[in-house]
């Protein structure tokens, strides 16, 4: 598709004002030269309005009058006549602009529900972590405990190594690597 432009642009382009670059398309358009219009009917020039309007630039600096340039260009370009769609409807406008909208509405749901997942995920491991603390906790609140059973341990294999060699009776040894309940008869 064929680029378009505005006058403001082509005048640019050509380094003339915008009011002469009107002035040379009037000309063009009464020798039946056909620029593209949009439904207001402001003219849109395309890449190959360019080349005449270059052309009608040079005659008219060689001194030619703008009639005689214009009439020489419109005959020379009208086989390459044609319209080209540069401006839109206003519906076609909306319709483009609703696609675009709906295309960032969807966007921003998926990364609205990608951060609603992470979220989900970090409250999931902030509980987890919670949960390990809490035990850490209760293991360092149990720990003296522990080392109070495993001192009274200690103290009952001594007396009971005592009492197996006064009565010479089978014993019980209870092993200090093992504090809780592991009390096995020996013989």
């Amino acid at each position: 598709m064929e680029q378009g432009y505005w006058s403001n642009e082509i005048a640019t382009i050509l380094n003339i004002a915008p009011v002469t670059l009107r002035k040379w398309s009037i000309a063009l358009e009464r020798e039946g030269y056909i620029f593209t219009r949009d439904e207001n009917g402001r003219r849109a020039y395309r890449e190959r309005d360019i080349l005449p309007l270059k052309s009608m630039k040079q005659l008219l600096a060689s001194n030619t009058s703008i009639e005689n340039a214009s009439k020489a260009l419109a005959t020379k370009h009208k086989e390459e006549q044609g319209t080209l769609p540069v401006l839109q409807s206003n519906e076609q406008i909306k319709r483009s602009q609703e696609r675009y909208f709906n295309m960032i509405i969807d966007e921003l749901n998926n990364a609205n529900r990608t951060l609603m997942e992470r979220i989900h995920t970090l409250e999931e491991s902030n509980q987890r972590i919670i949960q390990f603390m809490e035990r850490i906790e209760n293991e360092r609140a149990e720990k003296p405990k522990r080392k109070a059973v495993a001192l009274d341990l200690t103290k009952l294999k001594k007396w009971l190594r005592i009492f197996r060699s006064i009565s010479g009776k089978k014993w019980i040894e209870i092993s200090p690597k093992r504090r809780n309940d592991h009390v096995r008869e020996l013989e």
